[in-house]
């Protein structure tokens, strides 16, 4: 009888062992499992983004300066696909004092940790490079959101 107690004893203290450790396990891969979720949404707004960087260059080329507004430039915001859930706005700047051009990607209110949804942004931003009939420099960033979620091409 008193092997049963002690085989009985042994589950138990195994049992409990395996659940400290996959708790700890837990404890460590979740907020790291978070972090991937928000850049995969980060990188789902880039790419959204990019529509918008692809009219912006073409009507670069064919003027030769970036549009002055926005009924010059038209829809630009017009996407393939349908704006993902997570998305609340672009918005295209033309008169932005630091960048000729800046496509601002805006999300919903909790989708991004920490951030402000009304404020903060990622970005697209475009400037000439300044040799007649170059290309436009794009770079990539963010307004109030922290970098740790940025794309890796960003």
């Amino acid at each position: 009888m008193s092997k049963s107690i002690t085989r009985q004893r042994g589950f138990v203290m195994k049992s409990l062992i395996g659940l400290i450790v996959f708790v700890g396990i837990s404890a460590v891969a979740y907020p790291k499992y978070q972090v991937m979720l928000v850049r995969s949404k980060m990188a789902e707004a880039l790419t959204l983004a990019s529509d918008a960087k692809t009219k912006l260059n073409e009507f670069y080329i064919m003027n030769n300066r970036f549009p002055r507004s926005s009924r010059e430039a038209g829809d630009m915001r017009t996407v393939t696909l349908s704006k993902p859930k997570f998305v609340s706005d672009i918005k295209i700047d033309f008169k932005n004092k630091e960048n000729d051009v800046v496509i601002e990607v805006y999300f919903n209110e909790g989708e991004i940790p920490e951030t402000d949804a009304v404020t903060d942004f990622l970005y697209l931003a475009g400037n000439k490079s300044g040799d007649p009939g170059s290309l436009i420099d794009w770079t990539c960033g963010s307004d109030g959101i922290d970098p740790k979620y940025l794309p890796s091409t960003c």
